[in-house]
C-alpha cells in the first residue's frame, strides 16, 4: 500500500489487484467525503461534510454531525473525516497507560521504554488534531507498540489501528494484519472491530449490549469514541459522541463512510477530538472542536498524557508515495 493509495479495509483480493497500481496524486484542492445526509433523526445539516478551517494551509479535515437514535434526541455523533493523502497519523503511547505488560523479551523492552507522552516539538509546526487513544489495560489488556517496543502483546481477535512505514493505515483484526507487522510503524489494540470490510459484527445487534463498555451503573449509553477508514484508504473517519450505545455509534461511522470501524476510549472525560491553534511565538493552545467535552489547553503539546493518544499533521507537499511496501504488504495479506 503506497501512502496515500487507498487499499485501507479493502478485501484481499482487491488488495492484490491494486497493489501494483500507482496512487493517484493529490489534487490541487482537497475534496471532502460526498455527504451522506441524516440518520434516523432528520435534522438539517447532519451528514454534511463542513471543512475544518486550518491556518496552514487548504482544508484537510471536514466535519459532519448524525443523529443516529430516535429514542434519544441528545445522542450526537460528531465526525471528522481526514485526507490520508495530505496527512500522517501518528500514535502515543501515554505515561502509564497502556501498561507494559511481558512480552517476548520478558518485557524488558516495554519496562524501559522512556515515554515522552507529549507531541514532539518537531511535528507541532504541522499540527492539525489529536484525539485520545484506546481502553485502559484493566479494562482488556490490549496491545500496543510505538517506536519499535512492544508494549503489550497483541491478540488475536482484537481490532488493530496500524500504521505503516508509507504512511497507510489499516484497521481490521489483528489475526488479518500480524503478517504486515513489519511494516508498521505502530498499532493500538482496541475491542473486537466494529465493522469489518463493510459487515457489522454479530455482536451489535444486541442494542444495548455492554461488550463495548457501559457506565459504572452497566448503563451502555455513554460517551464513546471511534476510528475507521473508508474502502478505498482514501479518509480516516475520528467519531466522538454523547450519549449513545456502541451500535448507535458503530452505524454512524458506517453511514459515514468508514468500511473498518475500532472503539476507542469510552465515558465522560476521555473522548474528545482537539484542534489547535498557535500564538505569535509558536505556542500550540488545545481547543475542542466540539462542545462539551473534557480536555486541558495544553492537552498533548505541553502536558505529558497518563494516557495513550493520536494525533496527525500535515504532510510536506513534496511527499511522494510508493507502491513498494503496498505490494509486499498486500500479498502477505492476499495469503
Amino acid at each position: 500500500m503506497g501512502g496515500a493509495a487507498g487499499l485501507v479495509g479493502a478485501e484481499p483480493a482487491a488488495l492484490a489487484e491494486s497493489a501494483s497500481v500507482l496512487p493517484a496524486a493529490p489534487s490541487e484542492s482537497p475534496s471532502p467525503p460526498h455527504d451522506v445526509g441524516p440518520m434516523a433523526n432528520r435534522i438539517g445539516g447532519d451528514g454534511r461534510w463542513v471543512p475544518v478551517p486550518d491556518a496552514t494551509g487548504p482544508p484537510v479535515m471536514w466535519k459532519t454531525t448524525l443523529h443516529p437514535d430516535t429514542a434519544r434526541s441528545d445522542a450526537e455523533v460528531f465526525i471528522v473525516a481526514i485526507d490520508l493523502s495530505r496527512t500522517r497519523l501518528h500514535a502515543v503511547a501515554g505515561a502509564s497507560e497502556p501498561q507494559a505488560l511481558a512480552t517476548l523479551d520478558g518485557g524488558a523492552a516495554a519496562q524501559s521504554y522512556v515515554r515522552g507522552a507529549i507531541i514532539p516539538a518537531v511535528d507541532q509546526p504541522a499540527l492539525l488534531a489529536a484525539w485520545n487513544g484506546g481502553w485502559k489495560s484493566e479494562h482488556g489488556h490490549y496491545a500496543m507498540q510505538v517506536d519499535g517496543v512492544t508494549i503489550a502483546a497483541p491478540k488475536d481477535s482484537a481490532c488493530t489501528i496500524a500504521g505503516y512505514d508509507d504512511d497507510g493505515v489499516w484497521i481490521g483484526p489483528w489475526r488479518d494484519l500480524a503478517e504486515t507487522e513489519p511494516h508498521m510503524t505502530f498499532y493500538r489494540q482496541t475491542p473486537s472491530c466494529l465493522y469489518v470490510h463493510g459487515k457489522r459484527n454479530p455482536g451489535l445487534a444486541a442494542p444495548m449490549t455492554t461488550n463495548w463498555g457501559a457506565a459504572a451503573d452497566g448503563n451502555p449509553v455513554i460517551r464513546r469514541s471511534a476510528m475507521g477508514t473508508d474502502a478505498r484508504g482514501a479518509f480516516l473517519f475520528v467519531g466522538v459522541s454523547t450519549a449513545t450505545t456502541a451500535p448507535a455509534i458503530s452505524d454512524s461511522m458506517h453511514h459515514a463512510g468508514a468500511a473498518d470501524v475500532a472503539e476507542l476510549d469510552v465515558n465522560w472525560a476521555f473522548p474528545r477530538f482537539l484542534v489547535f491553534q498557535a500564538d505569535a511565538a509558536g505556542q500550540r493552545t488545545a481547543q475542542s472542536l466540539f462542545p462539551g467535552f473534557v480536555f486541558e489547553k495544553n492537552q498533548y503539546v505541553g502536558k505529558r498524557s497518563a494516557r495513550d493518544f493520536f494525533y496527525v499533521v500535515r504532510r510536506p507537499t513534496s511527499t511522494s508515495t510508493s507502491t513498494s511496501t503496498s505490494t509486499s504488504v498486500a500479498d502477505q495479506r492476499d495469503r
